[in-house]
C-alpha cells in the first residue's frame, strides 16, 4: 500500500479487483478510457474516487470485478457524514492546530457589577484588544491606558495573561453627583384625590395630617415658614395616600391562535475570532406565519476550555393561524387574567387593599370594571419662586 499517492489518501480512493484479465490487457483499457491506476503486486488495482463512475462504465460487460468502499479521508467523511460528532471533531481538531498560542482566544472579566461584560469587551476592542488579538503585538500597559482615558465607567483596570487566554480584572468608577436642582424652593403637592396614610417630613413644613382629604394639586409639604419661624427651603419628603380608581377591560369572544407545525434547523454558521463562516443557510419559500429563532453557544475542548469559537444554529418555526370562539369559562378566565394585569399596571408600585368587579357578557365579548382602592406615594414636587 505505500505506493498510494497522498493525493490518494486525502481526495478518496477505491481498490479494484478484476477476475479473469491480465494486467497489461486492463492498462491499456485505462489508457484509452483516460483513467490513472496504479497496480499492485498482489492484483490489486487502486483507482481515485472521481474516476470510480468512468471505470465502471469501461469494465460494464467486459469482465467481472469488485469494489471496495471509499478510502481515504474523503472516504472516511462519506462513510461517517450523518455522525455529525465526528465530524465535528475532525473540524474542531483541524482549526485548533491552525491556532497559534500567541493568538488571543478568551477575554474573561471579572470585578464588574453596574457595567455589562458586553461593555467592557466594546471598549477594549475600541481600544484594539479582542479575542483573535496576537499577544505579541499588544502592549498590555498602553491598552490599560487607553481604556481609562476613554471610559468614564472604569477607574481601574489590568490584564492579566494565562496561557491563550486574557484575565480582565477592573473596578468601576462610583459616581457621588446628584443631579442638579436647577431651582431654589419648592413644595410638594398631592398628584391626585386621596385620604393622607402617612407622611413623613424631611425638609419643609407638613401642611396636611394623617386622616385628611386632599384634592389633586393641594399642598402636602410647604417650603415655605409658617409666621416669622423658619426660612424658605425645598420641601422633601414622603406622603402616601389612600386613592380610588376604575379598571376598565373588554375581551373579544372570538380569537386567533398560532397552531404550531413544526421546527427545522435553516442554518449554522461558525463565528472564529472576528470571523464568520456561515457553513449553510435554508431559508427556502417560508409561507404562512413563522419565527426564526437563533440560539449562539460557545465550543469548549473536552467540556472545560472555552474555544475562541461560537456555534450559531437558526431554526425556523412554522405556523398556522385559526380562529376560535370562546366558551363562556374561558372567556371569562381570560377577562379576569387581563384585568389583574390591568390593575397592577394601573397602580405600579402601590398596594392594592381592596377591588370590587362587575361585568356584562355579549355576543361580542366581556367587559369588565373594576373599582380598586390602594395605597401609594402621592407627592409630587412643585418649585416655586419669590419675587424679591
Amino acid at each position: 500500500m505505500s505506493k498510494i499517492k497522498l493525493s490518494h489518501r486525502i481526495f478518496g480512493y477505491r481498490i479494484l479487483r478484476v477476475n479473469g484479465e491480465n494486467e497489461k490487457e486492463l492498462a491499456s483499457l485505462f489508457i484509452k478510457g483516460g483513467v490513472s491506476a496504479v497496480f499492485l503486486s498482489d492484483g490489486r488495482i487502486v483507482i481515485k474516487e472521481s474516476e470510480c463512475e468512468r471505470v465502471k462504465n469501461l469494465l460494464f460487460g467486459v469482465a467481472e470485478y469488485t469494489l471496495s468502499e471509499p478510502r481515504g479521508a474523503f472516504g472516511f467523511i462519506k462513510q461517517n457524514r450523518r455522525r455529525y460528532g465526528i465530524i465535528s471533531a475532525i473540524i474542531l481538531t483541524l482549526l485548533l492546530s491552525l491556532l497559534s498560542y500567541d493568538t488571543v482566544w478568551d477575554i474573561r472579566i471579572s470585578g464588574n457589577e453596574c457595567i455589562s461584560e458586553e461593555q467592557v469587551l466594546k471598549e477594549l476592542e475600541k481600544c484594539g484588544f479582542s479575542a483573535g488579538s496576537l499577544w505579541h503585538r499588544k502592549d498590555r500597559s498602553d491598552i490599560e491606558s487607553r481604556l481609562l482615558a476613554s471610559s468614564p465607567d472604569i477607574a481601574w483596570i489590568n490584564i492579566n495573561r494565562r496561557g491563550s487566554v486574557a484575565y480582565v480584572d477592573i473596578i468601576e468608577r462610583v459616581s457621588h453627583e446628584d443631579a442638579p436642582i436647577m431651582y431654589d424652593y419648592a413644595n410638594i403637592v398631592a398628584d391626585r384625590d386621596c385620604v393622607i396614610e402617612e407622611i413623613t417630613v424631611k425638609s419643609g413644613f407638613a401642611a396636611v395630617k394623617v386622616g385628611d382629604i386632599v384634592k389633586k394639586g393641594d399642598i402636602l409639604i410647604s417650603g415655605v415658614p409658617e409666621g416669622e419661624v423658619g426660612s424658605f427651603c425645598i420641601a422633601d419628603g414622603t406622603v402616601r395616600g389612600r386613592a380610588y380608581g376604575r379598571v376598565e377591560v373588554f375581551q373579544e369572544r372570538t380569537v386567533e391562535e398560532k397552531i404550531e407545525k413544526g421546527e427545522k434547523i435553516s442554518g449554522f454558521a461558525l463565528k472564529i475570532f472576528k470571523k464568520n463562516v456561515n457553513i449553510f443557510k435554508i431559508y427556502g419559500n417560508l409561507g404562512g406565519v413563522c419565527d426564526i429563532i437563533e440560539k449562539t453557544e460557545n465550543i469548549y475542548a473536552f467540556n472545560k476550555v472555552k474555544l475562541p469559537i461560537k456555534a450559531t444554529k437558526t431554526y425556523v418555526k412554522e405556523y398556522s393561524v385559526t380562529k376560535r370562539t370562546l366558551t363562556d369559562n374561558e372567556l371569562s378566565a381570560l377577562t379576569k387574567e387581563k384585568t389583574s394585569y390591568a390593575i397592577l399596571d394601573f397602580i405600579g408600585e402601590g398596594e392594592l387593599v381592596k377591588a370590587r368587579s362587575s361585568g356584562s357578557v355579549t355576543a361580542e365579548g366581556y367587559t369588565m370594571s373594576t373599582d380598586i382602592v390602594y395605597i401609594t406615594s402621592v407627592g409630587s414636587t412643585v418649585p416655586f419662586v419669590i419675587e424679591k
